[in-house]
């Protein structure tokens, strides 16, 4: 199975839904050690994203991403904003003319957008950021594809693998942000990133399950 056009806005429908869902725990998670912001920020982001999807333009791939991209960095406050954004910008880019995605493509776009995140954030594995997730993520999206894992299988894999990630930044000690100004007092806390990272490839990864499933009744 790969991803064509209408898979990718349903995607991207469902991550929206989930981070606006899960506002509430993101906005905990950042008060306790940020500025309190992270999830109401993010949550409106995605909910301009979500209104825009039924208008986007279906022609390719990367237009899709890039228009996701703009949206989050004009609407999501903050730094943040910039940082995000330029992830689905990069995916986008990296996506180009393509209209439909394999492991290949989507471990290439991942790498790509995680490369743009730390170009803007200037963070790097093990400063307790979204990085700390993404980066094993990727790591595991890139063991998938070379033993032939179906999409939602990876996923699966991807997903647990960024969880982990998260979970290691609670002992952490904080080195990018507002956390960064309690130093050692920033250890015993999850980076709300990371976590956002989390719910985001687990909720790709039910989706991609689901649709592998109507793919096989199909045939």
């Amino acid at each position: 199975m790969t991803i064509d056009l209408k898979m990718l806005i349903s995607l991207l429908d469902a991550v929206a839904n989930v981070i606006i869902r899960e506002q509430k725990v993101l906005t905990e998670l950042d008060a306790a050690i940020g500025d309190g912001d992270f999830g109401t920020s993010l949550s409106s982001g995605f909910s301009k994203v979500q209104e825009q999807l039924p208008e986007i333009e279906r022609t390719n791939m990367g237009d899709i991403l890039k228009k996701v991209g703009m949206t989050l960095t004009t609407s999501v406050g903050g730094v943040s904003g910039p940082i995000w954004g330029t992830a689905f910008m990069r995916a986008g880019i990296k996506a180009g003319d393509k209209t439909e995605l394999n492991l290949s493509d989507l471990s290439e776009m991942m790498e790509s957008a995680l490369e743009g995140i730390i170009a803007r954030g200037k963070a790097n594995l093990g400063d307790k950021t979204l990085v700390d997730a993404l980066h094993p993520a990727i790591e595991e999206l890139e063991k998938e594809r070379k033993s032939g894992a179906s999409l939602a299988q990876a996923f699966e894999k991807v997903a647990k693998a960024a969880r982990e990630g998260s979970n290691r930044t609670i002992e952490m000690v904080a080195k990018k942000g507002r956390a960064s100004y309690l130093g050692e007092r920033s250890k015993g806390h999850r980076d709300a990133g990371s976590w956002a990272i989390v719910l985001i490839l687990e909720e790709v990864a039910k989706n991609l399950n689901k649709m592998e499933v109507q793919n096989e009744e199909a045939h």
